[in-house]
């Protein structure tokens, strides 16, 4: 679980220091002070000196003191009863591995409490289809949350059939944890209205663009299948729709040449948790507001299926009109992990062979001037604009073009 910050001197004077304040002057805790004061004066919940108690209990000395100092700011007799706890208690929701930086950072932010975790069910996977632990569910073990407090429903919609039970028990599940946020980030399923209302702040959402573009399940390859240039991640505010909610922030992502989808998933790995954190912590004290969508700038992008990676080629077995190598390095790139792109040749011993494209590296300049040919000119050989060219032929080892030529070809 989190862990906190080792308390020093300065932390006990401190709270001695509001400990004496609010025995003597505090109007909301002050013996002196007539009743009708309480609740008057600090409008927050908890009350600003507790809240400054609190944080030296979790805090370095100097974070401790900027968080107690910027809520005293924040306050005053004419405030909106606002709620304000020292840390949010969360239930973290994620079914992908890309989600293990995300609980990470979460879980050693001393801003988090994570009460709970919500994943996807165990899988069988391999050769031997044994049973595989989801790998957020494992490493929610691995850091410290209680195996009771890792939820990993079939489904959480009450009406469902077979099991409406189940989501039941999750749905009371995470009433009790008495939650302030819900921090999603690719889960794998659509989340009830019942769910999203649960939160005492707002459930929310790390989307993979830059919205409203690319709403849907594969905004991070979509972008290079179309040849964008620039990408980024949305932090919204979930409603029932499917990925409509309100915008919070915003983080941008540049694209060169040679990026894939792989470079753009370690990207987000390595700075989207701690920039999420900071803008959710923001949000929730008013530095931030909520953008609602443009919808008639709304794209989508839908699941990836196995027949997205393959393309046509001059020397491919049947009819169609081969592809560009703009349109083959564009696929390249955007389903490098999966399907990868591939095509089908009939090789020397009359078999029709399927060909995965492993690796594919093009010459910028020369690309520009041949990237509207297509990979291979007559007799395989290879488009100007092609460096290097590594294939797989499915169930062998991978090769080099020059190889697979001599070996298949």
């Amino acid at each position: 679980m989190q862990k906190q910050s080792k308390k020093t001197i300065f932390h006990h004077i401190a709270q001695g220091c509001i400990r004496i304040y609010q025995f003597l002057f505090s109007p909301d805790k002050s013996i002196f002070f007539s009743p009708w004061l309480r609740g008057r004066v600090c409008r927050h919940h908890p009350h600003c000196s507790q809240y400054g108690y609190e944080c030296f209990d979790h805090y370095d000395f100097f974070t401790a003191s900027y968080r107690t100092m910027d809520r005293i700011s924040r306050c005053t007799p004419g405030n909106e009863k606002t709620y304000d706890p020292v840390k949010y208690r969360v239930v973290f929701a994620s079914g992908s591995p890309i989600g293990v930086s995300f609980l990470e950072n979460l879980i050693s932010d001393p801003r988090f409490d994570v009460v709970g975790v919500l994943t996807m069910p165990d899988m069988p996977s391999g050769r031997g289809m044994k049973m595989q632990e989801n790998i957020i569910g494992l490493k929610a073990g691995e850091l410290g949350i209680d195996s009771t407090n890792i939820k990993k429903p079939h489904s959480l919609r009450l009406d469902s059939k077979k099991y409406a039970y189940e989501a039941q028990e999750i749905y009371e599940w995470i009433k009790e944890l008495n939650v302030d946020i819900l921090y999603v980030i690719a889960y794998g399923n659509i989340l009830p209205q019942h769910i999203l209302d649960v939160p005492k702040i707002a459930p929310l959402n790390i989307h993979g663009s830059l919205l409203p573009a690319y709403r849907g399940a594969s905004p991070l390859q979509q972008v290079f299948v179309d040849g964008l240039s620039e990408t980024g991640i949305t932090l919204m505010k979930m409603e029932a729709g499917l990925d409509s909610g309100p915008m919070i922030d915003k983080q941008i992502f540049k694209l060169s040449f040679s990026d894939t989808v792989v470079d753009l998933i370690q990207r987000v790995k390595e700075y989207t948790p701690k920039w999420s954190l900071d803008s959710i912590d923001a949000y929730v004290h008013g530095n931030l507001e909520e953008e609602i969508q443009d919808e008639s700038l709304v794209t989508h992008c839908g699941k990836i299926t196995k027949q997205d990676g393959i393309i046509q080629l001059k020397v491919d077995i049947g009819e169609g009109k081969a592809d560009t190598l703009e349109n083959i390095y564009r696929k390249y790139k955007g389903y490098y992990l999966w399907p990868k792109t591939h095509f089908q040749l009939r090789v020397k011993s009359g078999e029709l062979k399927v060909v995965i494209v492993e690796q594919l590296e093009l010459d910028e300049e020369l690309y520009e001037h041949k990237k509207d040919k297509s990979l291979f000119l007559d007799d395989y050989v290879l488009n100007p604009a092609v460096i290097s060219l590594v294939v797989k032929p499915e169930g062998k080892k991978a090769m080099s073009w020059e190889d697979f030529q001599r070996g298949y070809l």
